[in-house]
């Protein structure tokens, strides 16, 4: 009979702000996908809820060595690694490969948050013998399966799905810049197994649940041990 409210993590931070919603009207506090909210404005946001009993879900509950779910949330009532949840049946089993290529990175910047800069990112890996490099491994190794590619930028899901295409491997992207009615349809047609290489720069992230999906091909590089789980999860 208790009274919910359901929000956004930007939408929560604000109408606290605004004085919209009182802290002191919660009793409990509830944090999907925890790890998005160690920001320092929605951390500090969370703090004012003193009374409230405070329970939080995530996958990747370490996002780096310093942010942290448990900086928020202390008393860490359950865990499984992907291992048990695997053992469990929760996940399905996995293997992973690593492809190394000549690409060097050594030059590409690092942002404040200790990510590469997506400009200088996209330079170094979106060529052609990197991108001819990912199709081969598809057709050696998954030739048929249902994959997922992560890329750096629109242009790069541009040039990875034209690669593919051209070796008789249908791909398709999906972008921001993709209108909902193609959004649907493409999703469709993957689900019906018709596309077999969807590539995609930051759309199939958390949220994004595709039984189909089988192979997880991650073309863009990144320091963040949340960001690659992450993406993994998406075949798992």
């Amino acid at each position: 009979g208790r009274q919910v409210t359901i929000t956004t993590y930007d939408s929560f931070v604000a109408q606290v702000r605004d004085g919209k919603i009182q802290p002191e009207d919660y009793d409990c506090l509830i944090l999907d996908e925890a790890h998005t909210a160690l920001s320092e404005k929605r951390a500090e946001t969370i703090r004012k809820f003193e009374g409230a009993l405070k329970l939080g879900f995530t996958a990747t509950p370490a996002y780096s060595e310093k942010k942290k779910v448990g900086n928020i949330l202390p008393d860490q009532i359950h865990s499984m690694t992907i291992r048990e949840a695997v053992e469990e049946g929760l996940l399905c089993s996995f293997s992973a490969m690593v492809a190394r290529t000549e690409t060097d990175l050594s030059k590409v910047s690092l942002t404040s948050s200790g990510e590469y800069d997506e400009h200088q990112l996209a330079k170094a890996v979106n060529i052609a013998s990197r991108n001819q490099a990912a199709v081969d491994l598809y057709k050696k190794t998954f030739a048929g399966e249902t994959s997922v590619a992560y890329c750096v930028n629109i242009k790069h899901d541009e040039a990875v799905a034209r690669t593919f295409n051209d070796k008789g491997v249908r791909a398709e992207v999906i972008s921001g810049n993709t209108s909902r009615a193609e959004q649907k349809r493409i999703k469709k047609e993957f689900h019906e197994g018709k596309i077999k290489v969807l590539c995609n720069a930051d759309i199939l992230i958390p949220g994004f649940d595709e039984p189909r999906a089988g192979v997880c091909l991650n073309l863009r590089p990144t320091r963040s041990r949340v960001i690659a789980e992450q993406r993994g999860g998406r075949v798992l």
